[in-house]
């Protein structure tokens, strides 16, 4: 995403001027098939919320469209957020490594927070003016929504995560990768164990921590996918028969995993993105996928933050101005097929203007951290990388005789020691 709100912050990708797709990904740069990567895994998101959250509710023309997008979306869920994650960690990768004070890590933890809860704060503000009327994502009580500040339960939980892996995975920059990836793999497992699908929205941070791990330190991995199409075909080939292997239903049920079924999870999920990132990249060879990279890629952050506020108006409009639209999924099938494509389009395309004109009419700090405290955050890392690179005082060095000894550049004796 565009901001400091995500992993993708001065490390955003580029849009390459040549054919073959850029792998390079280096700061301040834009890699098209990265930009790609992440826009199809946020406009995955809106179809899901879409479908959930105002399609699966009208009247159909074919009452058997529902359970066929369902499952659409269920497959999808193989790619959307596992990928998701995984371009995350691969663009926040340069900061995190770079540590606290060589990076800006701390400010992109910030300001996902910051951005977590303002967008919270619009999120209730749609829940009172709705009054009775219900709505997706519905949050009963004040004290539900205060609890959302440290233990998300809607689709914000995404901002809230990154937030948390910025920091964590910062700190543990130094251990070897093997260790941490090693010990998320583990971490993953016994979390399929505690949680399932009907668990509260904070839990998926526990289990996708291994994705965005994955990206952070596979980024060469990534980019070998990305530049090798016989990897792409053979990492879509293995996705293929792992999805056949364990198949919807387990991947979708309400009950704990078998530990072997969670782990042919994770490798699918794995096998699946990889292959996405594949095709975007073989995509991005033509010119129009590259402008659509380029001209969506800035935009994420807008269309994931404004995404569910619109998808709420949209619910509301339905049952009133816009109820001529909605009635015709219930009296025509072609309508209700293609509804919820044309439905998460329009959707994507009200953030995108959204987001310009507030940027263009002062409410830019719904979008980005402050001026004020991103140069407090700065003036803070200053500081502490500062300190680091001051020189340290000389130390006193004893002598093990004990009979002298040398402080502060000056040597200090006493009577020499008799000879033995």
């Amino acid at each position: 995403m565009t901001s400091s709100a995500t992993g993708a912050v001065a490390e955003s990708p580029h849009v390459a001027p040549v054919a073959a797709p850029s792998v390079t990904g280096r700061a301040g740069s834009r890699v098209a098939w990265l930009d790609l990567a992440r826009v199809a895994a946020v406009v995955l998101v809106v179809l899901f919320h879409v479908s959930i959250g105002h399609y699966y509710g009208l009247e159909h023309a074919d009452r058997l469209l529902v359970p066929w997008w369902d499952r659409v979306n269920q497959i999808l869920t193989v790619v959307r957020m596992p990928l998701l994650f995984a371009i995350s960690g691969l663009l926040a990768a340069g900061k995190i490594r770079r540590g606290f004070r060589g990076g800006r890590a701390a400010e992109s933890a910030v300001t996902n927070y910051y951005l977590y809860a303002v967008w919270l704060g619009v999120y209730g503000l749609l829940i009172l003016i709705s009054g009775s009327t219900p709505v997706p994502f519905q949050v009963e009580t004040a004290g539900q929504w205060l609890r959302q500040l440290y233990a998300p339960n809607t689709p914000l939980w995404y901002l809230f995560a990154l937030s948390v892996y910025l920091l964590a995975f910062t700190a543990l920059r130094r251990v070897p990768a093997v260790l941490v990836l090693s010990a998320l793999f583990v971490f993953h497992l016994a979390s399929t164990q505690m949680y399932t699908l009907e668990s509260p929205l904070w839990t998926r941070a526990l289990t996708f921590a291994f994705y965005f791990g994955l990206g952070v330190y596979g980024g060469e991995v990534v980019r070998f996918v990305a530049r090798t199409p016989i990897v792409v075909a053979a990492c879509a080939g293995g996705a293929y028969l792992l999805y056949q292997r364990i198949g919807m239903t387990k991947l979708m049920s309400l009950q704990p995993p078998a530990v072997t079924d969670a782990a042919v999870t994770v490798a699918l999920y794995l096998l699946a993105g990889l292959a996405a990132v594949g095709v975007t990249a073989l995509v991005c060879r033509a010119a129009p996928y590259r402008w659509l990279a380029e001209v969506l890629g800035r935009r994420t952050l807008g269309i994931y933050v404004l995404h569910i506020p619109l998808i709420t108006v949209l619910d509301l409009a339905g049952r009133g101005p816009l109820a001529p639209v909605t009635a015709l999924v219930g009296a025509d099938r072609v309508v209700d097929r293609f509804y919820p494509l044309l439905a998460t389009a329009v959707v994507v395309l009200a953030c995108i203007a959204i987001e310009m004109a507030a940027r263009r009419t002062g409410f830019e700090m719904l979008f980005s951290l402050p001026g004020p405290a991103r140069a407090r955050i700065e003036d803070i890392r200053a500081h502490l990388q500062a300190r680091g690179a001051a020189p340290r005082p000389a130390a006193r060095r004893f002598r093990a005789n004990g009979r002298g000894f040398r402080a502060n550049g000056r040597a200090c004796r006493s009577r020499p020691a008799r000879a033995a």
